[in-house]
């Protein structure tokens, strides 16, 4: 039998989760962002 899959896990949640085990492979492999994509991010201050 499955297990129950929580309601917070969201199609959106898996894909963004996703998208940040790419970026850390990326980076593991020493391919960190660009430029552009810096100049893009958000800024967290605080």
């Amino acid at each position: 039998m499955l297990p129950r899959i929580p309601p917070q896990v969201t199609v959106d949640l898996t894909r963004r989760l996703r998208a940040l085990a790419d970026d850390l492979d990326r980076i593991a492999a020493g391919q960190g962002p660009s430029e552009a994509e810096l100049s893009a991010a958000p800024l967290l201050t605080g």
